[in-house]
């Protein structure tokens, strides 16, 4: 098991590396949703990164991360999503119900915090 967390670790800051290459980290909340957010995942889940900040991200930009993000060595896929442009509420709600968060500033949590409260209300 410590073999397997210390992969995990790794495979994190890489990912975060490359995501801090293109936004600067003061001004986003990077968290890890999904199946393996909820320790749900099966061998062909696929690891999903939300990204938040107080403006959406260029697409130009999500496809450039996107791109560096497919050569990161693992068995998994990697899937980036910009919260900050979904409009979805039902999305949402499932998708923010259990994160765990990678990176986060107190600026950024606003966002984050701004995002639960618009699909609660």
């Amino acid at each position: 098991m410590p073999g397997k967390l210390l992969k995990e670790a790794k495979l994190k800051k890489q990912i975060l590396k490359i995501i801090f290459r293109h936004i600067p980290k003061e001004t986003c909340t990077i968290f890890l949703f999904g199946s393996l957010a909820q320790n749900k995942a099966y061998p062909s889940s696929d690891i999903d990164i939300g990204i938040v900040r107080d403006q959406a991200l260029k697409n130009s930009l999500l496809v450039k991360i996107k791109q560096e993000l497919e050569q990161v060595k693992t068995l998994r896929d990697i899937d980036v999503v910009d919260f900050s442009s979904i409009q979805d509420k039902d999305f949402l709600k499932i998708a923010l119900k259990e994160v765990k968060i990678w990176h986060q500033t107190s600026r950024s949590r606003l966002d984050l915090n701004n995002l639960k409260k618009l699909i609660a209300g």
